[in-house]
């Protein structure tokens, strides 16, 4: 140790070079690490997360195969037809939002706060959340089985009502066109989620409107539209 305390402090320069370049490369493998463990970790807190698969669309072309997330919209009805065992959840994204909080009525009025949300607005069926599991503050499920209802994230709902509390039976206005009620509150979503909710509806609603253009033609698909399986 002195021989070694010796050398550094007769080689001053050349001992500081070498201790912050190894300083510098082991900060720089404990950032990759960090980084990496984050990436691996996306949606892996979900339980039986290995049994869960993403339904994608095979496109055929002269030069190859590819595949897509986007599914058409009949593809949850047709697997719970064909597949009943397994559990279909469908998810459809709609960005660039507008939500209009209209309180508790939907009566018009110049006090009316609007938000502008380019994410984080979603249409879900019930069976979405049997596939995932997201933890619930008030509600349950079972509430997207009915149409015009929408449930918030505890984050979303405080940016609108102030409290998550006080929002619960209050309603909203989508894109100007669909009037919500609150009807449930979920736990904010984790960052290392591939699912940034904010604004869950029923999709009974999304299938019950022309807004955002379901369609029952196999035709037609889009990757706002994603369905999710959760295998036995």
């Amino acid at each position: 140790m002195k021989i070694a305390l010796r050398n550094l402090l007769r080689n001053k320069a050349y001992a500081a070079i070498n201790i912050s370049g190894l300083a510098v490369g082991i900060a720089s493998c404990i950032l990759l690490f960090i980084i990496i463990r984050y990436e691996l970790s996306y949606d892996k807190f979900q339980p039986a997360s290995q049994n869960i698969y993403r339904v994608v669309t095979q496109d055929k072309f002269s030069d190859g195969i590819s595949y897509g997330a986007g599914t058409p919209f009949p593809v949850p009805d047709a697997l719970r037809v064909d597949i009943p065992q397994i559990t279909t959840g469908v998810l459809y994204a709609s960005y660039g939002s507008q939500v209009t909080v209209t309180g508790k009525d939907n009566a018009n009025n110049s006090s009316q706060k609007k938000f502008i949300e380019p994410s984080g607005i979603f249409f879900a069926d019930p069976q979405f959340f049997s596939v995932f599991h997201f933890e619930w503050l008030s509600g349950s499920p079972a509430l997207l089985d009915e149409p015009n209802n929408t449930v918030l994230t505890k984050k979303m709902a405080e940016k609108y009502f102030g409290t998550w509390q006080n929002a619960v039976g209050k309603f909203i206005k989508l894109d100007n066109k669909l009037t919500l009620k609150v009807a449930g509150i979920l736990q904010d979503v984790p960052a290392n989620s591939d699912f940034t909710l904010g604004v869950v509806t029923s999709y009974i609603t999304f299938k019950n409107d022309n807004t955002y253009g379901y369609s029952t033609e196999w035709g037609r698909t889009t990757s706002d539209e994603q369905v999710y399986v959760r295998l036995p």
